[in-house]
């Protein structure tokens, strides 16, 4: 079992009694329905931190292959070279 450390809180009345029944019904304890709660809260309240820089990058190359102008007819390619960038 991992690390815990003590809290003291106070419940409403009514957040008890629901806090009791939800623990009852799911045969674990109060305070496993609290860390749970504390768990979902904090995953909704945090904002994910999101890495934009293949964005970017590839942002960059779009504006770079636009600049280079439209591809002459009867260009002969491969698809692997669309892919060595």
């Amino acid at each position: 079992m991992a690390a815990k450390v003590r809290k003291q809180m106070y419940l409403g009345v009514e957040q008890e009694r629901r806090v009791k029944r939800i623990a009852e019904g799911a045969g674990v304890s109060e305070a496993e329905v609290i860390r749970k709660a504390i768990d979902q809260y904090i995953l909704s309240a945090s904002p994910i931190g999101r890495d934009t820089s293949a964005w970017q990058a590839e942002q960059a190359y779009l504006i770079d292959l636009a600049a280079q102008g439209a591809v002459e007819p009867g260009t002969a390619w491969q698809r692997e070279e669309l892919h060595d960038r």
